[in-house]
């Protein structure tokens, strides 16, 4: 009888979870779908960016195009990580390995990409300070939120894995969350160390990666 309980509240849990999750991502406030629209049309001013400035809005105006490239025919939300930082290449490849070809896309900070998606979350575009979970209608998601989330859509992973890291994201709040994850981030190319750009793994299908307009023009 207990464990009959105990199930049906975890479903019920993840049922709400799951509601809430996709409210979230669906459903941007007037802010966030004025920004987009800005970015997606190229027009931009001062006050529509945060922080404001101007070298960050002339680097914006250059990245409407890789934005639209980046959820063209997809809504396969995108995570910005640490392209040079083994650490970071460790996780992707975990994400690869437990996650389907549509539930998670993967995005290097560096590129041309994901500076233009870290200006359209509200951060600088050389802030590689924390991973970045971006949805196509502007919400975005950093630091340990980042990480539950992320954990939540690793569809090949065991339900009752994905449950926790939904229970932590509720139930945990982000001021004791942050703190690990700050931890782990500064000290992370000190675990593992550097490389000069992105590791490659052959058996991944590059859909999984965001075009990039950079690398596109160097191959041409």
């Amino acid at each position: 009888m207990k464990s009959r309980l105990i199930y049906t509240l975890v479903t019920l849990f993840a049922c709400c979870d799951a509601w809430l999750t996709k409210l979230t991502t669906t459903s941007p406030n007037l802010h966030e779908t004025r920004r987009m629209a800005a970015f997606m049309s190229g027009e931009f001013s001062k006050s529509s960016l945060t922080p404001s400035s101007a070298s960050t809005s002339a680097t914006a105006v250059s990245s409407s195009l890789p934005l639209q490239a980046a959820f063209q025919n997809t809504s396969s939300p995108i995570l910005l990580y640490d392209g040079v930082c083994h650490f970071c290449n460790a996780g992707v490849h975990f994400c690869l390995d437990h996650s389907s070809d549509k539930s998670l896309r993967f995005c290097s900070l560096q590129s041309e990409t994901g500076k233009a998606l870290l200006i359209r979350s509200g951060r600088q575009p050389d802030d590689y300070s924390s991973m970045v979970l971006c949805y196509p209608n502007g919400v975005a998601y950093v630091e340990s939120e980042a990480v539950l989330r992320v954990a939540g859509l690793l569809d090949e992973l065991p339900i009752l894995v994905r449950w926790t890291a939904a229970l932590l994201r509720v139930l945990l709040p982000s001021v004791l969350r942050d703190p690990l994850y700050h931890f782990v981030s500064e000290r992370r190319h000190e675990f593992m160390g550097t490389d000069d750009g992105p590791s490659c793994r052959l058996d991944v299908d590059e859909s999984r990666f965001v075009w990039d307009p950079e690398e596109e023009a160097v191959e041409s």
